[in-house]
This record gives C-alpha cells, sequence and structure tokens, in this order.
C-alpha cells in the first residue's frame, strides 16, 4: 500500500536536486492531462494566481511560464504585471516574455524559493519531506518558506517533515500552525541524541514576546545559551567569551542573548533547559536580595533540587543581613568586603549556584571587571568605553588579550558548565 499507492502523496526534496526544479520541461499535449509540474502550473489558472500572489509577496516580481520555446516551458519572473494573456504566442506575448528574466539567470536564493513552493504546490502532496530548506535562503525568505510549507501542510490535512539549521525557518513554521512538533538533534563526545521539544511548550515560548523579542529561538539551534540581565552586559560577557574561543580550543557555539532585568532571566532559562539547550544566567551580586517567591524561583528555574531550597533560602537572608548590618555596599565592593566566615558562606552559596549554571558576578557588577584598565561609566558609558579599551585589532600593543584571572576566568567556569 505504501509502496504501490502512498508514494504518489509524497514529495521529497534536498539539496542535490532543489536547482532541477526550476528546469524547463516538456510541453507534452495540452488537450490531455499535465506530464509534469509546468504542465500542470501553465493548464491550472488557479494554482498559477496563488504561486503568482506568494512570489509576488516575497519579490515583488511576477511568477510567468513561458510557452514560446518550441515544445517547452520554462519560469520567468516579470518586473511588469502581464497586461495580456501571457500564454499567448502574439507579438506582444513574445515581448514580454523576452523582458522577464528567465529563472536559471536568477539568485540561487530566488531558484530555490520558486522550485520548492511550485513542487509542492503543483501536486496533491500529503506527506512533504525536506531537508534544508532554508539552503541559499536569506533569513526573511527562509521564514516565508516555512509558513508556506507549514500552512499548506495544515490545509491538506497532511505533514511537513524538515531537518533545518535556521530559526527563521522554525519561526515561520510555528506562526502558520499551531502543531509544530520539534526534534532537537545533537551530536557530542562521539554519540548522537535527540530531544522532543514539548509542542505546547514551544508554542507558549515563541509567543511571549520576551522571547522574540531576544531571538531566543535561535538558543534552539547552539550548544548552549548565555542570559544577561541587560543588552549592555550581553555585549560585554559576548566580546570575553569571542576572544577566549579564539584563542583556546574546543569552546562550544554559544548564543548570548539579553533579558529585561534580572528576574525575566529566569522566564528563558528555564524552558530552554526543558528543551535540551544547556541554558546559563550571569546575574549581579545583588540576587542576593531576592527573597521569597523570586529567590524559590530562580532555584526552580536553575532545576535544583527541592530539598535544598529551604536550606538556602534562610542562608540567604542570613547573608543578605549580614552586608546590611556591616554597611557594604555589596554591587561596589563585592563578596571581598566580608570577613573571615561571612566572606567564606557567600562564596559557598555562589559555588552552589554556578553548579546549576547561575553564575554571580561576585566582584558585584559588570563594572567590576577588569579594574586594572581604568573604564570610566556606568552601564552603557561604562560598556562603550570598555569595548573601545578592549581594542580591535590583535597586532596592536593595546589589545587586551585573555588572561588567567578575572572576568575571563569567571567566563571559563561558565564555558565550563556549558
Amino acid at each position: 500500500m505504501a509502496s504501490q499507492f502512498l508514494k504518489f502523496f509524497q514529495i521529497r526534496l534536498d539539496g542535490r536536486t532543489r536547482f532541477d526544479l526550476t528546469n524547463d520541461l516538456p510541453t507534452g499535449d495540452l488537450a490531455n492531462p499535465p506530464e509534469n509540474l509546468l504542465a500542470h502550473l501553465f493548464q491550472d489558472d488557479t494554482l498559477r494566481q496563488e504561486i503568482w500572489d506568494i512570489i509576488f509577496d516575497a519579490f515583488r516580481v511576477y511568477f510567468v511560464i513561458d510557452p514560446l520555446q518550441g515544445g517547452h516551458l520554462r519560469m520567468r519572473l516579470s518586473q511588469t504585471a502581464p497586461a495580456h494573456d501571457e500564454q499567448s504566442l502574439n507579438k506582444d506575448a513574445r515581448g514580454f516574455h523576452r523582458a522577464a528574466t528567465y529563472i536559471k539567470d536568477a539568485s540561487d536564493g530566488v531558484q530555490a524559493f520558486v522550485g520548492i513552493l511550485t513542487a509542492v504546490l503543483s501536486g496533491d502532496f500529503r506527506s512533504i519531506l525536506i531537508d534544508e530548506p532554508e539552503a541559499f535562503l536569506h533569513p526573511p525568505l527562509a521564514r516565508k518558506l516555512g509558513y508556506q510549507l507549514a500552512t499548506t501542510a495544515v490545509e491538506r490535512s497532511g505533514s511537513l517533515m524538515a531537518s533545518t539549521h535556521s530559526p527563521d525557518f522554525l519561526i515561520g513554521c510555528l506562526q502558520g500552525s499551531n502543531q509544530v512538533r520539534v526534534v532537537r538533534l545533537e551530536y557530542s563526545n562521539g554519540k548522537s541524541k535527540g530531544q522532543v521539544v514539548d509542542s505546547e511548550a514551544l508554542r507558549k515560548f515563541f509567543k511571549a514576546p520576551l522571547i522574540r523579542s531576544a531571538n531566543v529561538i535561535s538558543g534552539l539551534f547552539h550548544d548552549g545559551v548565555v542570559v544577561t540581565e541587560s543588552d549592555n552586559d550581553r555585549a560585554f560577557y559576548s566580546e570575553i567569551y569571542y576572544r577566549l574561543a579564539e584563542k583556546e580550543s574546543g569552546y562550544p557555539a554559544l548564543l548570548f542573548v539579553n533579558a529585561q532585568n534580572k528576574q525575566t532571566i529566569r522566564d528563558i532559562i528555564e524552558p530552554l533547559r526543558a528543551f535540551g539547550v544547556p541554558a546559563a544566567a550571569i546575574v549581579d551580586i545583588d540576587i542576593l536580595k531576592d527573597g521569597g517567591s523570586t529567590w524559590s524561583g530562580w532555584l526552580k528555574a536553575a532545576n535544583l533540587p527541592s530539598a535544598m531550597t529551604g536550606s538556602l533560602g534562610v542562608l540567604r537572608g542570613d547573608l543578605h543581613k549580614r552586608f546590611v548590618d556591616s554597611k557594604i555596599d555589596m554591587k561596589a565592593d563585592g563578596v571581598e568586603a566580608l570577613k573571615g566566615s561571612d566572606r567564606d558562606a557567600v562564596n559557598e552559596l555562589f559555588d552552589t549556584l554556578d553548579q546549576f549554571g547561575v553564575f554571580v558576578t561576585r566582584n558585584g557588577e559588570i563594572e567590576s571587571w577588569l579594574r586594572h584598565l581604568n573604564v570610566p561609566g556606568k552601564k552603557a558609558d561604562w560598556t562603550v568605553a570598555m569595548l573601545e579599551r578592549l581594542g580591535d585589532d590583535s597586532s596592536k600593543r593595546e589589545y587586551v588579550h585573555p588572561a588567567t584571572d578575572d572576568v575571563w576566568e569567571f567566563m571559563r567556569r561558565l564555558v565550563a558548565w556549558i
């Protein structure tokens, strides 16, 4: 049954045959049922109009089929809409097709998009199998293609199975269907493994404005994600990571994204971890101020065992009180301002958080790093000045290379956790 009949409802597209989809094809006998996809499109005005609309939306050009080459049909893209019957062989039709762009003279991305679209829509396929559909497409086109293929599968009560490395294609599928299931595949340490991403959780994840604005969906395609409190933090820590990765081998591919504040970091790392993505948080030392449900929410997002929640909550409150009673500005002076056993207790608490991927800036805050460079300012002013001070030409003497301490060692610990 499957081999003899269901194969007629299935289409499989891969990278090798992608450009064959826009080849010229024989016209055949137009008085009989069509023998190929171009003959089908040439005879089906409704379907041709549907493809016309989609391609015009993508490229602002008109998709037409040129019948002028004796016995063959070919695709063209016109800057102007046909003001006549483009299927005619008269003088006006000949001039119109001569002025239009032959599909083989278009870019690889245009050919890939048009070829996949026409191949899928030209038949009553209920099972669409496609390998790396985003190949040759820039991100907006990959998103449009994902939306169109997912929509088509839904309309036909069929299925789309795609292997992809593109967050944009995935986002397009999520926009086109509420029944998207992702299996995240990973290869590491000589082994392959896969994890099914819960469809409902993924849909809610994608629809959250914070997630969309930070492009967190891209994290599904990385070895790990690092979430910071602000865009200033993201810019600084990602630069530290890139400099380390340039000098030291074996670093994973990490995506750095920023939340809107310390609390919203939890809303990003918790679902990413549920999807099988190692997601680490970088927070300032004032996480110690987060008591009650805020603190327990942190522990839950970081997957700490529930048996530890109570004792760590008590410890956090006690340590915060030590800072307050000693009149220490924790963000300015950091852990080192405490003495003896109090300092040891804070470091022990932060060591525990490190083990679960929550990395606290023990010096206080981001501006406490690389103090020997004497970079002035706060927040955005400090970040801009620091990035300039780090330099952009590694051959110059003033360029700052990775060291074995300070923020460099902090980032190494985070990378090791990922």
